[in-house]
């Protein structure tokens, strides 16, 4: 598997932090490469809530990151891992899946 792709750049916030970038980078190929962690879904295996949907349509160009929800119902803990602090204020109150930035996951990881 060529995971050359990995090399660039993950948030354009975040591009130009050296130290980040790196984190970032060896976060996913540490999950990519493990089987145990990283598996493919299939778009018929999870169904995700109306209520979900129209929050994030309601929230604007969010519904683009429909499918980390829809993909996140399948597993257990239900977590949501971000760059994206205005996903994450939209969905501060959502009691299904928790949703966390990034630097602070990769703080405790």
């Amino acid at each position: 598997m060529n995971f050359e792709f990995l090399e660039l750049p993950y948030s354009k916030e975040h591009q130009n932090n050296i130290k980040t970038y790196v984190e970032i980078s060896k976060f996913i190929k540490i999950v990519l490469m493990d089987s145990e962690r990283c598996f493919f879904v299939d778009d018929n295996e999870f169904e995700l809530s109306d209520e979900i949907t129209n929050k994030l349509i309601k929230g604007g160009n969010t519904i683009s990151d429909k499918y980390l929800f829809e993909s996140a119902t399948i597993t257990q803990t239900k977590i949501i891992i971000t760059t994206d602090t205005k996903l994450k204020k939209l969905m501060k109150d959502e009691g299904t899946f928790t949703i966390k930035l990034l630097d602070d996951f990769l703080m405790n990881y």
